[in-house]
């Protein structure tokens, strides 16, 4: 029996190394080659600096150990798999011939029963391993990727007019409309070739210092349906104070003409305040009055024009929080966005304003979002405004940082006004939402990395499709974090924070946001830069977003900005929602839809196809100060159901008695749907 054993184990060794051989021929060995001739490449430049080049091979090396952690896994559950029929076959032994061995015979030693029954086990490991490395070698190798172009990303909007969104990006001192090409799927460029999606447009000058940074905000400010710039320039004065310089860049579909504006505290707003379709700019003096101008229909921004007194009873001593974009989004779930200005209260700790126009004008909601103590909360980052929950109702979520610049977060501070799936007995208080990673590392281990001029921190959009909102930042895992400090700039890595629930199980636990460990495939750009900004876009039109990436090289020769492509999210069905403007008349040419309209609101709900039912608010594009790079359009995830959407609630930004001539519903629409909405 003994040898009839041993011959059976090694019988199942040879089967095993048998079939990693062949792994090892068909695929390791291809990824390896493509492993060193990635790695060669880091050492071409001469002038990259030494932790770069370790970094760039450590990025190399990737796939090669995501390979083997394959391997790893499959060779454990065969191991187990092996285990459990060994102990199942000795138990049946015993209990038909008890414990007397020599009653067995060589028919029923469970290692050739065993033997017997493995094969198929041995056929499904190899396909699923196989599978893992084909997966990894086609993204290492052959993954199709955009050539990186020169700029620093100031704003994203369809200045075309072909719902394609556009990129606006900074060269020193000028801006340069970069104009996203169409049909992406049919010419997507593989490794190696110098395409790029972008086509260059209109170029102009905003300011004479090639070292200042633009910032930028999109609108249509004189309603001739082409796309104007809000530019704001900061300017340190002698006394160390702060100020912004903005400008109107009026756009005629050929040039931009510039119509100077106030040098205001903070960074202006273009928001369509009255609801007439045309953007006006929205901002504070630095003395934290208020400023508010409309245009006329030549672009022209006169006194006589202005809409400070829509604003009733407003403060003329606003303290204005620094580096965080005011809101424009409904949290009063009538599809109607209210104006929530970021401030800071007596104790220095962040107060939501909440501003909600009514028939003669804004009216504050005092206190309809609670402050946020600075003995509770003394450091924290930009809100974001989103249906994280999926109930139907939008939420505002605040980072919760550690630090002062929030280059650390400890959690996040939600809020929402009703009571919801984490069951808040007081439904105004801020409840915690933690940030969780797949592996053991705590996330006040992670460093974050924004612009320091801001404090945006995450970007978020519906990443996974499954109809929860995600998050996207750049972070610093602890030990890389470490050797920063030891060698300087190091890259941060694009972390996609997946929304999922606490508990599969038990929805009752809440939600929670995830980091996710397994890294983006990166460009060669990407991985011998360093990253100064991700969020999401959607690259190719197609309902599934891709990660846009800003880096610069070691030396800041300049910056750049690449695509790393995400098109893989399974089964899932999405629905699209453009809201545009209509409000040219007649003097327009040529004529049609206007541009994004900010503030519009939509609603949605549909059954799972599961016995439960899925719905989702958003409102399109609830910020845009601050390198918000929000998209100009709505985007819901409907997970893999194949069912209609039952009902789409529409509201258009602007004031209305009866509601009902404000909003629309779209019944029975089909997944995958995109809408272009155009209120009358």
């Amino acid at each position: 029996m003994s040898s009839s054993m041993e011959q059976t184990q090694m019988k199942v060794k040879m089967a095993v190394d048998e079939m990693m051989d062949e792994i090892d021929k068909k695929y390791l060995r291809e990824m390896q080659r493509s492993m060193f001739a990635c790695s060669a490449k880091c050492c071409e430049d001469k002038k990259t600096t030494r932790d770069a080049v370790e970094s760039c091979v450590e990025r190399c090396n990737n796939p090669m150990k995501s390979a083997q952690i394959v391997l790893e896994r499959e060779m454990t559950q065969l191991q187990d798999q092996l285990s459990r029929c060994a102990m199942t076959c000795y138990d049946k032994l015993l209990q038909q011939h008890g414990p007397d061995v020599n009653k067995y015979s060589e028919s029923t030693i469970c290692p050739i029963e065993c033997r017997c029954k493995m094969p198929r086990s041995f056929k499904f490991m190899h396909l699923t391993a196989a599978a893992w490395l084909i997966l990894l070698s086609t993204t290492a190798v052959s993954a199709k990727q955009i050539t990186e172009m020169p700029g620093r990303i100031c704003a994203l909007g369809d200045f075309n007019s072909d719902r394609y969104t556009d990129i606006l990006v900074q060269n020193e001192g000028s801006l340069t409309v970069m104009l996203q090409k169409t049909k992406l799927l049919d010419s997507l460029p593989t490794v190696g070739d110098n395409k790029t999606m972008f086509d260059y447009s209109t170029t102009f000058a905003v300011t004479d210092d090639p070292s200042q940074t633009v910032e930028c905000s999109l609108g249509d400010f004189n309603g001739d349906l082409n796309l104007d710039i809000l530019t704001s320039v900061k300017k340190v004065y002698p006394d160390g104070s702060v100020k912004y310089v903005h400008s109107a860049w009026i756009n005629n579909g050929v040039s931009f003409r510039r119509e100077p504006l106030e040098i205001l505290g903070s960074q202006a707003m273009a928001i369509d305040v009255d609801g007439d379709g045309r953007h006006d700019v929205l901002g504070f003096f630095d003395d934290g009055t208020l400023y508010c101008q409309k245009a006329t229909n030549d672009g022209k921004f006169l006194i006589t024009d202005n809409c400070k007194g829509d604003f009733k009873r407003m403060p003329n001593n606003v303290r204005i929080y620094p580096g965080m974009p005011h809101l424009y989004v409904d949290v009063t779930n009538d599809l109607e966005s209210e104006i929530i200005f970021m401030t800071k209260g007596n104790d220095n700790g962040l107060e939501m304003q909440v501003w909600q126009k009514m028939k003669t004008g804004w009216y504050q909601l005092p206190d309809y979002i609670p402050p946020m103590p600075y003995s509770e909360y003394p450091y924290v980052g930009a809100p974001m405004a989103a249906d994280f929950n999926a109930d139907g109702m939008i939420e505002i979520m605040v980072p919760v940082c550690k630090k002062a610049d929030c280059s650390r977060v400890a959690f996040l501070a939600r809020w929402q006004s009703t009571t919801d799936e984490f069951r808040n007995n007081d439904a105004r208080n801020f409840t915690r939402v933690n940030i969780v990673s797949e592996n053991t590392s705590q996330i006040e281990e992670y460093e974050i990395v924004h612009d320091p001029d801001n404090l945006v921190i995450f970007r978020a959009g519906d990443f996974s499709l499954d109809g929860y909102p995600d998050f996207i930042a750049l972070m610093l895992p602890p030990d890389v974090s470490k050797d920063k400090d030891k060698y300087g700039s190091i890259a941060a890595i694009p972390t996609v924070l997946l929304n999922k629930l606490v508990e599969e199980k038990n929805p009752s636990k809440g939600r929670n946001f995830v980091m996710q460990s397994v890294r983006p495939v990166e460009s060669k750009g990407l991985i011998l830069g360093i990253t100064d900004m991700a969020t999401f876009f959607d690259l190719e039109e197609d309902g599934s977003l891709d990660i846009l990436v800003e880096f610069h090289n070691h030396n800041r020769s300049g910056q750049y900005f690449g695509f790393i492509l995400c098109p893989d999210k399974g089964d899932t069905t999405f629905l699209k929602v453009q809201f545009y403007t209509n409000a040219c008349e007649d003097r327009c040419d040529p004529k049609g839809p206007g541009i994004s309209w900010g503030g519009a609101c939509a609603r949605f709900s549909m059954s799972d196809g599961w016995g439960g039912s899925l719905k989702g608010a958003a409102c399109q594009v609830p910020s845009n100060t601050h390198r918000s790079l929000i998209s100009p359009f709505l985007l819901y995830g409907l997970g893999r159901s194949p069912n209609f959407v039952d009902d789409l609630y529409l509201g258009a930004p602007r004031y209305a008695e009866n509601n009902r001539s404000r909003t629309h519903v779209l019944k029975q629409i089909v997944p995958n749907s995109r809408l272009i909405v155009i209120p009358p």
